[in-house]
């Protein structure tokens, strides 16, 4: 089991974000730093009618829980968020779902997109998801990289044709 036990990336990133969210009063004032419970309301649950929460086995609900944000907050969310949790915090923050996906990988799995220079054409940059990278040394980094290519051209090679 995944798990973080102080602010990690994603939680220092909805802490973030929602300080920057802009709303509205009724009269039109506007002001930043999304309440809680606002910032829920924003992050609507999509998933299949019916569809069971994995952890506890009942529906999924329509939002996000405003605990359950200031949990993952505060850093005491021991398990990582489900893709559908993730997905949802995404569209409540405006944020593009990878930019929160990485955070929980950070986060949660020590997974990090880092910008590393090319071992083969100096000065350019390549961005590489490695687990546990510091431990890593530049020739088993570089050696990793002409791997992801050689993969990544193999796959392109046999992929059929586009119409």
């Amino acid at each position: 089991m995944a798990e973080a036990t102080s602010p990690g990336q994603l939680s220092r990133l909805v802490r973030d974000t929602r300080a920057k969210l802009k709303r509205v009063s009724k009269t039109g004032k506007i002001s930043y730093g999304l309440p809680l419970r606002d910032l829920a309301a924003r992050c609507p649950i999509v998933a299949p009618a019916g569809t069971l929460d994995l952890r506890t086995g009942r529906p999924l609900p329509t939002t996000l829980n405003y605990t359950w944000i200031r949990r993952l907050e505060l850093g005491e969310m021991r398990e990582a968020p489900s893709a559908i949790e993730l997905e949802a915090l995404a569209r409540g923050l405006e944020l593009p779902s990878d930019t929160v996906k990485l955070a929980a990988g950070a986060q949660y799995f020590a997974l990090h997109l880092t910008p590393i220079e090319h071992p083969d054409r100096p000065g350019e940059m390549v961005e590489v998801l490695i687990e546990r990278m510091d431990e890593m040394s530049p020739g088993q980094l570089a050696r990793l990289i002409r791997y992801a290519e050689n993969v990544a051209q193999r796959h392109a090679a046999q992929a059929p044709d586009a119409p």
